[in-house]
């Protein structure tokens, strides 16, 4: 005999479950910080991009100095590639500012 499945909550499922369900899958999900609860979407958005930059910024230094030390060729083109990254992300970032200003630029005159 197979023993019925209760959910967390104490409900009694009708159907069984996927056997590789994950046992939380119906619970709520708090895993975001609760500082993140109280920042606006495009609070957040800047947030992640500055998380993003440091872990670039990070990442570069952490490869130049084992590029420097290591002398490998490998952690050379390591470096190079996270240094390509992080001129790309720079770039990237610079360009959605400029349209952001843009925009409201030209929100600026159309109301006026």
């Amino acid at each position: 005999m197979r023993p019925r499945l209760v959910a967390s909550d104490g409900v009694v499922e009708a159907e069984a479950r996927h056997r590789r369900a994950h046992h939380t899958a119906e619970l709520p999900r708090h895993h975001v910080a609760a500082e993140m609860a109280y920042l606006t979407p495009r609070e957040a958005v800047r947030r992640r991009r500055v998380n993003v930059l440091y872990g670039l910024v990070a990442t570069n230094a952490v490869t130049l100095f084992l590029a420097f030390t290591t002398g490998s060729a490998v952690i050379v083109y390591a470096f190079s590639a996270a240094f390509l990254g992080l001129a790309a992300y720079c770039y990237v970032l610079v360009q959605l500012r400029n349209q952001e200003y843009l925009r409201r630029y030209l929100q600026g005159r159309r109301a006026a």
